[in-house]
Order: C-alpha cells, then sequence, then structure tokens
C-alpha cells in the first residue's frame, strides 16, 4: 500500500518525466517550490554523493547536504569482499584489510571523515606498493583509491553539515 502511495506521489508530483529532461534541476527546484519550500527555509538533501553534489545549494542557499549511509557502505561492502580475495603473496592478510575496512567505517559512522580519509590513504599505499597483487588485491586498490576520491570530492559538504549543528556527516 505505501509502495502504491509513493509511485502515485511521484508521478503526480512531476519528479518522475518520461525521456530525456533538459533542465532537470529547474524542474526539481519547480517541484520543491509548489510543495512549499522558501528560499530562506532549511532543507536537508539526502544524497549519494555522486555528481551533483552542489545541486541542494543550487535548489536552496540554506541546504544541508547528508550523505546517505547506505551508499557508503555499499562502497565499503564491495572492498571488503574484494579484501577477501586476497592471495598470501599480495603482502597484507586478510583479516587485516577487513579490519582496517572496518575501522574506516567506524570512523565515518562516528563522523571523523578526516582520519577515515587517512586510513583509507594508508591502505591504498600499502596495496599500491605492491607489484605482485593478485587481481583481487588490484580491484581492491582501484576500489579504495575510488572510495578515497569519493570521501575527499564530498568533504567540504560533509564539514558544512557538522558545522551546521548537524548530528554527522551521514545520514543513518
Amino acid at each position: 500500500m505505501a509502495h502504491e502511495l509513493w509511485d502515485v506521489w511521484l508521478k503526480n508530483s512531476g519528479i518522475l518525466q518520461q525521456g530525456y529532461d533538459t533542465k532537470p534541476k529547474r524542474r526539481l527546484f519547480e517541484v520543491l517550490r509548489s510543495q512549499g519550500m522558501q528560499m530562506n527555509q532549511q532543507v536537508t538533501f539526502l544524497t549519494d554523493g555522486g555528481d551533483e553534489r552542489d545541486l541542494p545549494l543550487y535548489l536552496n542557499p540554506q541546504a544541508e547536504h547528508l550523505l546517505d549511509w547506505f551508499h557508503v557502505t555499499a562502497r565499503i561492502t564491495v572492498m571488503r569482499q574484494h579484501a577477501k580475495g586476497l592471495h598470501a603473496t599480495d603482502g597484507l592478510p586478510v583479516t587485516d584489510a577487513d579490519t582496517e575496512l572496518e575501522r574506516i567505517k567506524w570512523y565515518l559512522w562516528h563522523g571523523n571523515v578526516f582520519r577515515a580519509m587517512e586510513e583509507t590513504e594508508a591502505l591504498t599505499w600499502r596495496l599500491e606498493g605492491d607489484d605482485t597483487l593478485s587481481a583481487s588485491g588490484r580491484k581492491l586498490a582501484k576500489a579504495l583509491d575510488e572510495f578515497l576520491t569519493y570521501l575527499r570530492n564530498n568533504d567540504a559538504m560533509t564539514r558544512r553539515s557538522r558545522t551546521t549543528g548537524s548530528a554527522g556527516a551521514m545520514a543513518r
């Protein structure tokens, strides 16, 4: 029942549109305005941290941007799967990699993005310094590097959300 109501609301609100939209930002702005959003109103946007990081501020200068915890943990889960495939020749035991990834997740959960980035960078360097990495080791190194970029790209927005009184950088 709730799923059906959500689908009806999405269709009627104008958020979903068939075909290519040449002005998605403007359309979303108009939908929010039609819902009663004021330009001086505080609005919180839950995002995946993708390419449209500036969209919340474009839509509302008072906007707060929070990363959705689901998207953060999904990336960590994939890296933990890569870590399980590490070989003895990779120079990093599976348990060490898993412990490090769990630590990174813990730092993020507690809003310490800076420390999470430090740990991610250290683990990346540890793997990238090894010329004899297995396929899983190379995949993990690449995923760690991409995750570090993801954290860096979203750091300014998560820092902003922490300074505006939010409980943390991630929406849980």
